[in-house]
């Protein structure tokens, strides 16, 4: 049966959330952190604690910068498949150190509301109006 730890709350105490990230889960098969902050120093736990069957995590209303999002790409999580980064204003600057992630099964990455402005291609030329 498939485990997600869910950890959501701004009033969270803040050692309850490091202990939740500096442990072993192995059975662990997905996360959501919601409406915490996470600093440098939450991400650098994250990311070093021990998630061998990580599929989905959702870090969406965190206030990820773009520093946060380069310490999260450092994650070595081969079996995660869903990334959802929704919420978080790291704009392009952030977005440039995900390919680095070691995250080769990736299916589907939720950007919503990140501060990215998705530009409409350019038809190519001899079509439309």
């Amino acid at each position: 049966m498939p485990s997600t730890l869910v950890v959501w709350g701004q009033g969270l105490l803040q050692p309850i959330f490091d202990s939740c990230l500096t442990d072993t889960w192995p059975a662990i098969e997905g996360l959501r952190i919601s409406r915490h902050v996470l600093d440098a120093k939450s991400v650098l736990q994250l990311v070093n604690a021990i998630w061998p069957y990580l599929e989905s995590l959702d870090v969406s209303h965190t206030s990820l910068d773009a520093a946060a999002v380069c310490h999260l790409s450092q994650g070595d999580w081969p079996q995660l498949d869903s990334l959802c980064l929704s919420y978080n204003h790291f704009c392009a600057g952030g977005v440039q150190y995900l390919p680095a992630g070691n995250w080769p099964v990736l299916a589907s990455l939720s950007l919503i509301d990140s501060g990215l402005e998705i530009q409409e291609p350019m038809p190519p030329h001899g079509v439309g109006p």
